[in-house]
This record gives structure tokens, C-alpha cells and sequence, in this order.
């Protein structure tokens, strides 16, 4: 028997043997997606740089996901029996978002002090403002 609470992850209620790993009362089991998102044997051995053209296929249309992602290039709305219901008005808001984002602003990359274009680093974290 399972027990699960909103916004909580899964529990088993009993001891269970997985893959030669004992899950006793109550284990709490949580999915690692950065490292599903990032497996070289799945996504390349650069998986871990950006790259969109990636999901391409040879006329650059956009080419169906691996098959350990559901056809969809990503985990990000989790898989199997417990993916996101609402994984469709997700991605479809996110169109309209970038969509209105496209139509209204105008992006011109940063300049430093003489007037030149900052090249863009892709590695760098930036948790403040707004990153577009």
C-alpha cells in the first residue's frame, strides 16, 4: 500500500527488495531529472552542454525525443504512472510566453563600457533578474 500527500514524493508502507537494496517503512524515494536529463548515453557524450540542435533531425525539423523520454527530449514533467496531468497546458502556456515575449521585446545582447557585444557565457549562473 502506497501513501502519498500533495507535493510529497512517493512512500512505501512496507520493506521491499530493489535491486538488491532494502526500501524499509516509509523510504521516501525521490528521481534525480538533472541526471536523467544529462545521461551521455542517452543525450551524447556532450550532454551537458547546450545545444538545441540536438533534437533536430537531417531537414531541421524538430525529431521526436529518445525513447526513454517518452518521444518528448526531456523528464521534466516526471514519467510513468505519476507524469503531470497538466504537462500540455504547461508547454502550450510556455508557447504563448515566449510567443508574446518574440512579438514585444526586442533582444540585443549586452555591450561592455566601449561599445562592444559581451560574448555570451553559457556556463555561468544567473539567479537574479529577469534572464531572457
Amino acid at each position: 500500500m502506497s501513501s502519498r500527500t500533495m507535493g510529497d514524493a512517493p512512500r512505501r508502507d512496507q520493506r521491499r527488495l530493489v535491486r538488491g537494496h532494502v526500501h524499509s517503512e516509509r523510504h521516501c524515494v525521490y528521481i534525480e531529472h538533472l541526471a536523467l536529463q544529462s545521461r551521455p548515453a542517452v543525450f551524447g557524450e556532450d550532454a551537458d552542454k547546450f545545444r538545441p540542435e540536438r533534437h533536430l533531425d537531417e531537414q531541421g525539423e524538430l525529431s521526436a525525443g529518445p525513447a526513454e523520454t517518452n518521444q518528448t527530449g526531456h523528464v521534466s514533467f516526471g514519467f510513468g504512472r505519476r507524469i503531470c496531468v497538466g504537462k500540455e497546458l504547461a508547454a502550450d502556456s510556455l508557447f504563448i510566453d515566449i510567443a508574446r515575449m518574440l512579438w514585444a521585446l526586442n533582444f540585443e545582447r549586452a555591450q561592455d563600457e566601449n561599445g562592444k557585444e559581451v560574448p555570451l557565457d553559457l556556463d555561468t549562473l544567473v539567479d537574479a533578474g529577469m534572464i531572457v
